[in-house]
Formats: C-alpha cells, sequence, structure tokens
C-alpha cells in the first residue's frame, strides 16, 4: 500500500519524513511505562511486567571474567525478547491525532502526504509538532540528524519548503534507505538493484575465497542461505528494466559456476543451473507475486484499493473472480508488481484451464 500510494502520488509532490528515536535517548520512567501496557492487561501480567522492569541490574562476562553489578534505571533490556514488544506498546498511540499517513516500525517511523498545495504543508508541519510534543510528553526525544526529507515527484517545479524539529531544519535528500530498499525521488529501481548486487557480489566473493576447497553441497548450501534471500529481497517490488534485470541474473550466473567448479567459458550456465536445480530468479519472483496476489485477493489483513472485479465478464471464458486490468501514465506505475500480478495469473488461469495445475506449482 505505500508503494503503491506513493506511485499514485508521484506526478503531485508526496514528501516523506523518515525520523527516528534517539535510542540513548528512550529513557522513559517505568510507572509511566506501566500505565501505557495496563489498559488491557490483568493484574497478575501487569504485576509481572513491573517486576521484569523495576529494580533490575545487569553485568558483563567477556573471557570468564564479569564485571560489577549496574543498576537499570531507565530503558528496556538490551537483547530481550520482551524489550521490542514493551517499545512498541508504549509508541502504539503515536499516529493518534494525525493528518498524515505514518508507518512505525521499531523506533524508525515514516509520516507522509501528497502536498498539492501550501495548506498540506502547514499540515504536514503540525503533524510534525504533534510527533514533537508526543515526545515530550512522554520523555523521548527525536534525533534530528536521522531525520530525512525526500520528495517523490517527477516535476520540474516542486514545492520546495522547509520543515522544521525543535528548531532544526530536516536535512532534504533524493535518496533513502529505508528498510533495506533504497528510494529514489523517482521511485526508480535502478538505485535498489544496483546495491543489491553490489552487496551480493561481495558475499559472493566471500564464499568463492573461503570455500574454495568446499564440496558442492556446501558450496550451494551457503548460495541457498546467504546469497538468493540478498538477491530476493523486496521481491514484491521487482525490477521491469531488461538491464537490471540481468544484473541479477548476472550474480547468479556467477554463483551457480562457483557451485559447479565449472568455469570455462563453453560450457552453457543454463544447462549448470539445470543440472543444480536452482530455478531462475524470474520464475521465483513471479511465485512470490502470485502469492502477494493470493494474501490480497483472499485476507483482509493487506488492504488494496487496486483490485476491483470487472465490469463485465463472460462466464464461458472467465470466472466471476476476473479483475479489471490497471492503467497508469508512467511506466513506474504499469509495470509495477500489480501488473506484473495480472500478467501471471492470466498465465496461470491459461495452464489450470489446460488441466495443468502442477505447472503453477
Amino acid at each position: 500500500n505505500i508503494s503503491t500510494s506513493w506511485l499514485e502520488c508521484i506526478r503531485l509532490v508526496n514528501k516523506v519524513r523518515q525520523f527516528s528515536f534517539s535510542k540513548k535517548l528512550v529513557t522513559v520512567f517505568n510507572v509511566l511505562r506501566s500505565l501505557k501496557i495496563s489498559l488491557k492487561l490483568d493484574s497478575l501480567t501487569l504485576t509481572w511486567l513491573r517486576n521484569f522492569l523495576t529494580d533490575r541490574q545487569q553485568f558483563t562476562i567477556a573471557n570468564n571474567h564479569s564485571s560489577s553489578l549496574c543498576y537499570v534505571s531507565s530503558g528496556v533490556p538490551q537483547g530481550s525478547v520482551l524489550g521490542p514488544l514493551l517499545f512498541l506498546i508504549y509508541i502504539n498511540d503515536l499516529p493518534d491525532n494525525l493528518s498524515s499517513c505514518m508507518r512505525i516500525f521499531a523506533d524508525d517511523s515514516i509520516i507522509y502526504r501528497p502536498i498539492r498545495n501550501n495548506s498540506d504543508h502547514l499540515t504536514l508541519q503540525k503533524d510534525l509538532e504533534h510527533i514533537i510534543q508526543w515526545c515530550k510528553t512522554w520523555q523521548m526525544t527525536l534525533k534530528v540528524s536521522k531525520c530525512k526529507l525526500i520528495t517523490f515527484s517527477r516535476k520540474r517545479d516542486n514545492f520546495t519548503s522547509q520543515y522544521i524539529i525543535d528548531s532544526s531544519i530536516v536535512e532534504r535528500t533524493d535518496h533513502y534507505k529505508c528498510l533495506g530498499i533504497n528510494l529514489t525521488s523517482t521511485l526508480s529501481g535502478s538505485t535498489h538493484i544496483t546495491s543489491v548486487c553490489a552487496n551480493t557480489s561481495r558475499s559472493l566473493g566471500f564464499l568463492c575465497r573461503n570455500l574454495y576447497s568446499a564440496p558442492s553441497d556446501v558450496r550451494n548450501l551457503a548460495y541457498l542461505a546467504l546469497i538468493r534471500p540478498q538477491l530476493e529481497f523486496a521481491s514484491s517490488m521487482p525490477p521491469y528494466q531488461q538491464y537490471l534485470i540481468d544484473k541479477l541474473k548476472c550474480i547468479q550466473n556467477r554463483a551457480s559456476r562457483f557451485i559447479a567448479r565449472n568455469h570455462s567459458y563453453p560450457s552453457s550456465v543454463t544447462q549448470i543451473k539445470h543440472s543444480l536445480a536452482l530455478e531462475p530468479l524470474k520464475i521465483r519472483r513471479d511465485i512470490s507475486l502470485l502469492s502477494l496476489f493470493h494474501k490480497l485477493i483472499h485476507t483482509s489483513m493487506i488492504p488494496s484499493v487496486h483490485l476491483n472485479l470487472a465490469h463485465r465478464t463472460s462466464s464461458r471464458r472467465h470466472n466471476t473472480f476476473s479483475l479489471s486490468r490497471m492503467y497508469g501514465n508512467t511506466n513506474a506505475f504499469n509495470q509495477s508488481a500489480f501488473y506484473e500480478l495480472f500478467v501471471c495469473g492470466l498465465i496461470c488461469q491459461m495452464i489450470l484451464r489446460q488441466n495443468k495445475p502442477h505447472k503453477v506449482l
């Protein structure tokens, strides 16, 4: 939904603010935290959590030597399972009373809205002031040095208004890495794919140097565990330019020759991948998109305003769940994951009509 919202607003000026809470200043009093988590918890659970947070001491062990005990007066225990959960509960009401959209992931948050005029700019600034007031109320601070402003638009003349957090102007940038995805002001996937290829190439080089004499099955396991997950990260937003697809394919081809120990130029890399039972990345991305398509259709956890039933369908040629095709004015939207979903869906319908469902799997 975030990607489609930004793709829809790309012709407008869609401004996004990324900010994070200062980790060393995530020092909230245990009493306030207890008041927040007591909303829908029974007394026994609340007492157990309060004991978990209060009167804590910690120490460090290194080389069989332990440090002296240190009293922990604030924050949540680092490395614990309950720590992130309690922090999420603590900031759960942060988006309340905001006019703009907000996405929260741990201590990183994004606030965004389409900017059509100066009134939208003032509304977004007012939401930022509301967030600042919330932080002061619950004794937290924003790390202004990590707060960034990015504008998604293809217009030449954009609103260049400044936004202020605690008397500091938010730094403007044309690209930002959010949860491992490299976002640019034009929502181009080239920066993200280039970064993914660079990281996986370094990882593959590390494996080539350290697993030079390892057997083939160990190399294959290392590729499946360390290399392919990086290539398939954020596969629900696949590249549509052929040169970007070839970049990802090149990494898999190198890995295939590394696994098979076959670097001979005349050898067919396609045959090598077939002998190793390595599916092409394009097919795996299509399967991932079909899985996403199934979740969009059959679950209400991921609502989408772009999936609508077709107005006119033939009962003899189509089923009752046929969806209307979507069209946009930019390649970024027309070649996005939604377009690929429809193409994959049409192919699967053709295969199912031929009574060959195993090809879908």
